[in-house]
């Protein structure tokens, strides 16, 4: 896949490490899941932690570099722009912050969560996974090729 070439400015990240990221975020969005349902709760908030990062680095690479990028070049040409994907990305973060308010409370509880709670927070993080999804296919789908494309 060619890389831009416009911009003196580099990204941390090239766009094949972003489809990377998508694909290393739902591993460890399902690891999560795996472990809040077999009640391994320090492995679960581990997985969330991880998966967080991850997601906090690669919408950085976006917001600084790549959605600049797709905005000056497509502009709103592709069906969507820059306002869209960025905020996407707010609602992500917010959401993401939410699940992680809640996934602390339930995996560091001094007492076994009560099964209606794991069950609550599988369904928050289920709803969440639903939009992160489909912004990644917005990228996958469109962002993402459209950049690959020659200057």
């Amino acid at each position: 896949m060619t890389e831009p070439a416009a911009d003196t400015c580099q990204s941390p990240r090239s766009l094949e490490q972003l489809r990377d990221d998508h694909a290393s975020e739902k591993q460890l969005f399902q690891r999560f899941l795996e472990a809040l349902i077999d009640r391994r709760m320090t492995e679960a908030l581990t997985a969330l932690d991880a998966f967080a990062e991850n997601v906090a680095e690669h919408i950085t690479a976006e917001d600084d570099f790549w959605i600049p990028q797709f905005d000056r070049r497509f502009g709103m040409t592709r069906g969507f722009g820059a306002t869209l994907l960025l905020s996407e990305h707010r609602l992500i973060e917010k959401l993401l912050r939410e699940l992680h308010q809640q996934a602390r409370a339930i995996c560091t509880s001094e007492s076994p969560a009560p099964a209606v709670d794991i069950l609550l927070l599988i369904e928050a993080a289920l709803r969440f996974r639903g939009v992160v999804d489909h912004h990644q296919e917005r990228e996958e789908r469109v962002m993402i090729p459209a950049l690959a494309e020659p200057a």
